[in-house]
């Protein structure tokens, strides 16, 4: 493996993680936030420098020193405040690379398997040619590539020899990234490669066919925690009573009445009607039962405490914002979701058509498949308040299974 005494590390995580649903670097696979996962991924290796790339909230004062007394890995990392795009963060991290380091590997922190033989061999390549301005880690295409039309209709089949995924760590020569990022169009650059090559540089990949997953969404969560598993990973377990306990169980309940002139949002679809619900975010009965299960069962509180209706934060909130936060709560206390079970009550309006859209919408949010998501409705036979068609109630069942134990 080629020395890297001569190549900075800069992992970029300045990132809000809104496909996730809060900050994906902190998220816990495993026992560990995926930050530091990444980090430790790559401490083997002589760097001459680290720099990390995060939200300024988490890159200086209190923030930071909270941050890095929370892990070893993070002791001689030179922080840095990211920008509004990546290419951008990159630009800050450039910045901190040591005078007369020719190289640099730019990682992203949500990457936590990075294939450090492919990174040797691409920093390899990238220092024998001096032609080339960077290298990337690829994999090769495996599945069948379709282009779509604005209709969703496939207009095109393009062969997928000579595609391939790019990933990270992307090998770059330093001054020829600093020159790129301050090139017009580098702000809308995905990747480095893209901006050298806007700047007219070479660039080339080197491939493997390793697992170089990146953390995308809550389910991607759930499939390395399945690859570490697999691979034996030892997992440290959770402190206090609840470490004995692989499993826990909440329920939640909420009710809302029927208002005129707001839209009718359940389980995260809109449902046609010429009444909604009334609340301070969209109301959506079916997902705040959903988040007071998931919170209750990991001994969070409930939804009034994290989103209070005193909050303007969560003024005609989409609750599926608030799901999604409340996975990342329990996934931070050590939990992940396992299996949902939701009645739906209410009298009106037909809530069968829009049953698969919303179990959807609750796989996207918590990382489930459709299959460990049962929901139901009913009618309460014209009886008391739902009965007189005034309002909609749910109730839910979540359990949990503890991810770090």
């Amino acid at each position: 493996m080629r020395p890297f005494g001569d190549c900075a590390l800069i992992v970029v995580a300045a990132g809000e993680g809104t496909r996730f649903g809060g900050r994906k670097q902190l998220a816990r696979a495993g026992g560990k936030p995926l930050l530091v996962r990444t980090l430790e991924a790559f401490s083997s290796l002589p760097f001459a420098a680290r720099i990390l790339v995060l939200p300024a909230d988490l890159a200086e004062g209190q923030g930071w020193e909270t941050l890095s007394a929370s892990h070893e890995v993070f002791r001689g990392i030179i922080p840095v405040c990211g920008g509004a795009t990546r290419a951008q963060s990159v630009r800050s991290g450039l910045a901190q690379v040591p005078g007369g380091l020719p190289f640099a590997a730019v990682q992203d922190g949500a990457r936590p398997l990075p294939p450090l033989t492919a990174a040797a061999e691409a920093l390899e390549l990238l220092a024998g040619d001096k032609e080339l301005a960077g290298v990337a880690v690829c994999s090769p295409a495996t599945d069948a590539i379709k282009r779509l039309d604005s209709g969703g209709r496939i207009v095109a089949h393009i062969p997928r020899e000579g595609l391939i995924r790019a990933e990270t760590p992307q090998m770059v020569r330093v001054e020829a990234l600093r020159k790129a990022l301050d090139g017009p169009g580098a702000d809308q650059a995905p990747d480095d490669m893209k901006a050298l090559e806007l700047a007219g540089f070479t660039t080339a990949a080197v491939l493997h066919s390793g697992y170089n997953p990146k953390i995308t969404h809550p389910g991607d969560i759930v499939l390395l925690e399945a690859w570490l598993k697999m691979n034996g990973e030892e997992q440290p377990p959770s402190a206090g009573e609840a470490a004995s306990c692989p499993f826990s169980i909440g329920f939640g309940y909420d009710v809302h009445r029927f208002a005129p002139g707001r839209r009718l949002m359940l389980g995260g679809v809109e449902i046609e009607s010429d009444v909604g619900l009334l609340g301070h975010s969209d109301a959506d009965v079916l997902l705040h039962a959903v988040c007071d299960a998931l919170l209750g069962a990991a001994g969070l509180g409930d939804i009034g405490h994290h989103f209070p209706n005193t909050d303007a934060t969560w003024k005609d909130a989409d609750s599926r914002v608030l799901l999604r936060e409340s996975v990342r709560l329990i996934r931070n206390a050590g939990w992940a979701p396992a299996h949902l079970d939701i009645s739906v009550v209410a009298e009106r309006p037909k809530i069968a058509p829009h049953i698969e859209a919303m179990r959807g919408r609750l796989a996207e949010d918590t990382g489930l498949s459709g299959a460990r998501i049962g929901l139901k409705a009913t009618t309460n036979e014209g009886m008391g308040f739902i009965g007189r068609g005034e309002g909609i109630a749910a109730m839910a069942t979540a359990l949990l299974w503890r991810a770090d134990g």
